[in-house]
């Protein structure tokens, strides 16, 4: 079998060749350096649970190919059976149990829906970049109880065909992005486009169009997506860095208010030509992973081995501080094919290891880190008693104490290249919750951990929803909140799949100020006095006097023995007689009051 299958529409952005056979059937061993930041300790912390395939095992439908799981939910896709599909499975302690198939409300054959897939809580997207000539959608949809069904279909907003939209996806919670990597900029081809979609109620809409800082022809930038809160990694497999071809780089955005910019362009330290740095990436709260499976080895050994690139954040900064390399090392094993990351546990698929005694057996890496260090701590394969190229780890997710791989390469039955994915149990990993100490209140969290005033960090298991609650002093108030997945009120919902960092916003008692201020005067003219209402002339003696701007006086004219009131002139009073004068005073205003003798 060809390890990259003749399909209608390009399954692989890498320029370097995709080996048809692995020269040697055994295991290399391993080199003698280690990059920095990487120790050989390795011991076996993952448990398999399960095989998952589809209920009916289809003749290369590539079940496996994409994969993404949020807790106990995974999404499996298998683009390669008629319109293509995605499957959803719920685990129930050590069993994974198929819930819903996913399958668009249009779709039409050699669609390749379930190329990609990723979800977040009830929120799936998959993605069909080979609908309407190649141009690509991505099909959001949303689960009620256990009923899945279809939100929307998203769409490339430029009309430019094979564009390949929908290679690549991501989301957390209402921001979903898309890939397109084949789109065209300003005359320039492939330089690879990613689009962010936000959700209002049941709508979707576009928020931005993405693009590298220096977009270049056939960089094919997004051709891999990954998202936290207002942060994103896009990959760009394609680039040329420093003059060297197909390198690879990944870029960072971040998002303020409803505006997206470009924070960092990640690349190797040692990155040489063919690296495809990039073609795989992952976020988990300040730490981005991009895979680079055309890598070289440690010290340069062992061409092709594949490696993944850890970066940390400190402030707006990106710096690299690890090389990941999996042990045993061996030549065109292609580790960082995919990669996966949830708090301090990393996975990275390499599909094409020898592994159980089959060539492209394929194998999965596990990392954990401790302080600043990663070490290998797993090294996850399958054990099939027929045929080679299960491709095992072309695709891995990992999500509170659940890691999956797939292998769509496996054989189910007599229906070949049908495709599997392999559930294992892992320790629960941990995400750090950071709350910004309020000034006019507490906030405390369920289940217990926050207690801020006091403790405002805590701890909880990847995956946990902690529910947190803004309990203001008197008189404050609580106006809004920063970094939660859900606001009611005083409360805020925050899903722990990564660091996440909240605030409450409260607010202190307004305490009202002067009013701006209008002066009322009254010139007489004749006997008599005037009086307002509200009080402040008493014309006789002041006949001047400040208002709140805005209100209105009321005058009132009596005049002296011996004479009589005849009429009001000024600031809109033209009256005659004995009515009252009203006043509405936006500005400083002056009244006539004319007072006559009476006839004799």
């Amino acid at each position: 079998m060809n390890p990259v299958s003749p399909h209608r529409f390009r399954r692989s952005l890498l320029h370097f060749s995709l080996w048809t056979g692995i020269l040697s059937s055994g295991l290399a061993s391993a080199a003698a350096g280690l990059p920095p930041g990487l120790s050989t300790a390795v011991s076996q912390i993952a448990a398999q649970q399960a095989q998952l395939a589809a209920p009916v095992p289809v003749y290369n439908g590539e079940f496996g190919y994409s994969l993404a799981v949020d807790g106990d939910t995974a999404v499996v896709g298998m683009p390669n059976t008629d319109t293509g599909a995605a499957y959803v499975f719920v685990r129930d302690g050590g069993a994974w149990n198929l819930q819903a198939t996913l399958a668009a409300s249009d779709g039409q054959i050699d669609d390749g829906l379930g190329h990609s897939v990723a979800i977040y809580g009830d929120t799936a997207v998959v993605g069909a970049p080979a609908t309407a000539t190649r141009t690509g959608a991505a099909y959001v949809f949303v689960r009620t109880g256990t009923i899945w069904s279809q939100q929307a279909k998203l769409v490339s907003p430029d009309s430019e065909s094979a564009q390949f939209f929908g290679r690549s996806v991501a989301v957390a919670g209402d921001t979903a992005v898309v890939g397109s990597p084949m789109a065209s900029h300003a005359g320039v081809a492939e330089t690879g486009v990613a689009y962010v979609f936000v959700r209002k109620g049941s709508n979707w809409s576009k928020q931005a169009r993405l693009l590298a800082s220096a977009p270049e022809a056939f960089s094919n930038f997004g051709n891999s997506l990954a998202i936290t809160g207002n942060a994103l990694i896009a990959g760009a497999a394609n680039a040329d860095v420093g003059g060297l071809r197909d390198t690879g780089a990944a870029y960072v955005f971040v998002r303020t208010g409803t505006a997206w910019s470009e924070q960092a362009k990640l690349t190797a330290a040692d990155g040489a030509a063919g690296d495809n740095f990039g073609y795989s990436v992952a976020i988990s709260g300040n730490t981005a992973v991009a895979g680079a499976p055309g890598a070289d080895g440690t010290e340069n050994e062992n061409p092709g081995m594949g490696a993944a690139y850890v970066f940390d954040r400190e402030g707006t900064a990106w710096s690299q501080r690890a090389k990941l390399v999996g042990m045993p090392e061996e030549p065109d094993a292609l580790l960082g094919h995919s990669v996966a990351i949830a708090g301090d546990l990393l996975i990275a698929g390499s599909p094409y290891a020898n592994a159980s005694g089959k060539l492209a057996g394929g194998a999965a890496y596990v990392f954990t880190r401790d302080g600043a260090g990663w070490s290998q701590r797993d090294r996850l394969t399958v054990d099939v008693t027929e045929g080679n190229d299960e491709l095992f780890g072309w695709s891995v997710a990992v999500s509170g104490g659940a890691a999956l791989a797939g292998a769509y390469g496996t054989d189910i039955g007599d229906a070949g290249m049908a495709g599997a994915a392999y559930a294992y149990a892992l320790p629960n990993t941990q995400s750090t919750l950071n709350v910004l100490p309020p000034a006019g209140g507490t906030i405390t969290g369920d289940p217990a951990g926050i207690d801020c005033g006091g403790a405002c960090r805590g701890g909880f298991v990847t995956g946990t929803s902690v529910t947190l609650k803004a309990d203001p002093v008197s008189g404050y108030s609580v106006s809004g909140w920063t970094g939660c997945d859900n606001v009611d009120g005083n409360t805020c919902t925050v899903n722990m799949h990564t660091d996440k960092i909240v605030a409450a916003i409260i607010e202190p008692p307004v305490v009202p100020g002067p009013l701006p201020q209008a002066r009322l005067s009254v010139v007489k003219a004749g006997e008599g006095t005037v009086s307002s209402l509200p009080g402040g002339i008493a014309c006789g003696d002041v006949c001047t006097a400040s208002f709140n701007a805005g209100s209105k006086v009321t005058l009132t004219a009596v005049p002296a023995e011996g004479y009589k009131f005849k009429g009001w002139s000024g600031a809109g009073c033209e009256t005659r007689g004995k009515k009252p004068c009203t006043v509405k005073l936006k500005k400083a205003r002056a009244v006539k009051a004319k007072f006559i003798r009476k006839a004799r």
